[in-house]
């Protein structure tokens, strides 16, 4: 593996630049656009140029997330009130928060105006974060009885009662 002058990594051993090939040349002109090759479709910047003013989204999709966040909120509140077994409940909370998370980091964020990869890894990686969090929490039903036995408390106010 070596390192060229044209910042690429190659399998091979580095060549000079004249015996380059159309390919390499392809690769250059992609890094000179500040894109690198990756995944079909979704050009990631490697150096991007200084913005000359910021990005600026319009008022409604500012307040339509808004409104969003606050019908999701209403909504994970409601669903506390409605018993769907735990594990159900669980699942319908955490998954409410993935939804609040990725519409603040798509909107609020700007990230949706950003490469496709970058909202691809935060996607990816909230759902992640929500599953193992749902498993932990759901398989604490497995061992909670033993830390907080039902009859507990009742028997140590009835002993200290007599």
């Amino acid at each position: 593996m070596a390192i060229t002058n044209d910042s690429g990594v190659r399998g091979t051993a580095a060549v000079s630049l004249a015996d380059i090939t159309d390919e390499d040349r392809q690769l250059t002109a992609e890094r000179a656009d500040g894109l690198s090759r990756g995944l079909s479709g979704l050009g990631a910047p490697v150096s991007h140029a200084e913005h000359d003013e910021p990005h600026v989204a319009p008022l409604w999709i500012m307040y339509g997330t808004f409104a969003a966040l606050v019908g999701l909120t209403v909504l994970t509140v409601g669903a506390r009130f409605v018993d769907f077994g735990a594990q159900i409940n669980i699942m319908i909370a955490l998954g409410l928060a993935f939804l609040k998370a990725v519409l603040v980091a798509m909107f609020f964020m700007h990230l949706i105006w950003d490469s496709k990869l970058n909202q691809l890894i935060l996607v990816s990686t909230l759902l992640f974060l929500t599953i193992f969090i749902g498993v932990a929490i759901i398989d604490s039903d497995q061992y909670q009885p033993i830390l907080d036995p039902a009859d507990a408390y009742t028997t140590s106010i009835e002993a200290a009662g007599e």
